[in-house]
């Protein structure tokens, strides 16, 4: 049975106020705050969540996934024959050090310890770590007494447990923000009433809907709110306690977080996943992070942990990189730059290609090299440019001669001449792999993946010698409108093969048995 916390009593305290009347004992509600506060936020749940899968880290956990026909058991690390849960689940999302998060063949996820045992019943839509706790969520109804119309009736129930599988707290929720590495507090909005909680479950603070300060949210365990309105608005950030640490008089709508950084830069989460910088007067900075899209991306706070930034001038589009204290590391002067990979960023200036270390100085210099670079990492490897093991990934193609009818020798690019290649940080060629090699992804654990002419997939050693056969393939996942490739990495020593559902580790041997489970292009799980 799943474990509820009573909550009828707390949201009927919750939606007394200015959005109901009383009319014969019984609440009536106003539509214009049913259709701005009681309409759930359905992104909250994840659509056809069997679509993803949560790579294990083979060095933290003891048992793997294995798949017996469409069932999913457990079996000891390195030992494929030695079963430590027979085969009887649905599905497996993910497995952690203590706890599995799996779905059941009639009920819907749940958690598990690895004798088999639910710590939490199975009837979640979706279970998915959240910062240093497991949250599951479920679509219902709401209380009865709280006498909502039968359109606006419904919310998610959100559960947390810790990493072990223990209970923690419920929240009944119209919307919600989320735990995260940095924030061990969260808020959760039920019609009108906030509640802010830390990991544990603990009320940190609650307070209702108001028509002229706006929340924004939670930014390094503060709270963000925006005062005042149009060109006199600025937004405070504030302990649980109502402490205000500091005041910005920006005049930015639709900013979904502030980050300290320093005392005199803040970062800011804009629209669609955009960030923007500012110093302590609020004064913005001519930098930073854009995607230019509509609607697609949302921000996230974790895009201000590390200690640089990339990011590009808003007048002139070029692209530096800036440390916590807004210092320039490398200069706005390249159409290109990636983020630092072990200790080496990519750039492109003048159509020459750079490493460039953290103290801005160029170690490496190529011209045209990134032509055959950024749109294989880009957008299919979907990764920086850098060096994975000590290799960075590059392709090229011969130039092919053919003499045409007037006697002249020609040159011209064969597609099928298009090979793979990797240089170490001096831009020395360390291994080139053969033009039957049609895809090849980065180094990692001493391993790359690469398909042959089929495209057939297996990993190469860095002699460019096949460790284990081109036998899987590459297949799709994601959404429109933004389906991408799923490329095995060993984590661990363990790489998922997506169309069969299952591991492999660095010897081959197969975490599965029977058919191949993804027949076509259906963005399955």
């Amino acid at each position: 049975m799943f474990k509820f916390l009573s909550v009828s009593f707390l949201l009927f305290i919750a939606l007394s106020g200015k959005a109901q009347e009383m009319v014969e004992g019984l609440p009536v509600y106003h539509p214009d705050s049913f259709e701005i506060h009681y309409q759930t936020n359905f992104n909250l749940s994840i659509d056809k969540f069997e679509r993803e899968h949560l790579d294990i880290d083979g060095d933290e956990v003891d048992y793997i996934p294995f798949r017996q026909d469409e069932l999913f058991g457990f079996v000891k690390k390195g030992k494929p024959n030695k079963w430590v849960i027979q085969p009887r689940y649905a599905q497996v999302f993910t497995a952690l050090p203590d706890v599995a998060i799996v779905k059941d063949t009639s009920f819907g996820y749940g958690i598990i310890d690895y004798n088999g045992a639910y710590l939490c019943a199975p009837g979640y839509t979706n279970i998915i770590p959240e910062g240093s706790v497991l949250q599951g969520i479920y679509y219902g109804a709401t209380d009865s007494a709280l006498n909502l119309t039968e359109n606006y009736n419904s919310c998610y129930y959100v559960h947390y447990f810790d990493t072990k599988g223990n209970f923690l707290f419920e929240e009944a929720v119209h919307d919600k923000g989320r735990f995260t590495a940095i924030d061990t507090l969260a808020w959760f909005r039920f019609g009108l009433t906030y509640s802010i909680r830390s990991t544990s479950g603990r009320l940190v603070k609650q307070f209702r809907h108001s028509d002229t300060v706006e929340f924004i949210g939670v930014s390094n365990n503060l709270l963000v709110f925006r005062r005042g309105q149009d060109e006199n608005s600025y937004y405070t950030l504030e302990t649980p306690e109502g402490i205000v640490v500091t005041s910005l008089p920006l005049n930015e709508g639709w900013l979904y977080g502030i980050m300290e950084l320093s005392p005199n830069l803040f970062g800011l989460i804009g629209n669609d996943g955009e960030y923007y910088f500012c110093d302590s007067l609020g004064n913005p900075y001519g930098f930073g992070s854009y995607t230019w899209a509509i609607g697609f991306f949302s921000g996230n706070p974790e895009f201000f942990m590390t200690e640089n930034f990339r990011v590009s001038d808003r007048n002139t589009g070029k692209y530096g990189m800036i440390n916590r204290n807004g210092d320039t590391l490398i200069d706005f002067e390249y159409s290109y730059l990636s983020t630092y990979v072990n200790d080496y960023a990519f750039g492109v200036r003048n159509d020459t290609s750079y490493f460039i270390d953290k103290d801005g100085n160029h170690v490496f210099a190529k011209a045209h090299l990134h032509r055959f670079m950024q749109k294989h990492h880009g957008s299919i490897l979907r990764r920086d440019i850098g060096f994975y093991d000590d290799l960075c990934l590059a392709e090229d193609y011969k130039v092919m001669e053919y003499v045409n009818e007037e006697g002249e020798t020609r040159n011209y690019i064969d597609e099928d001449s298009t090979y793979f290649f990797y240089i170490d940080i001096k831009g020395n060629k360390k291994l080139e792999l053969p033009t039957t090699i049609r895809f090849a992804g980065v180094f990692n654990n001493g391993l790359a993946p690469a398909a042959d002419k089929d495209y057939k997939l297996g990993f190469v050693n860095k002699k460019g010698q096949w460790v284990i056969a081109p036998r899987y393939e590459l297949t799709m996942a994601g959404a429109y409108p933004f389906p991408y490739l799923v490329i095995p990495e060993f984590n661990g020593g363990y790489a998922y093969i997506k169309a069969f559902k299952g591991y492999i580790d660095k010897k081959g041997n197969e975490y599965f048995s029977g058919k191949r489970l993804q027949d076509h292009y259906d963005f399955s799980h």
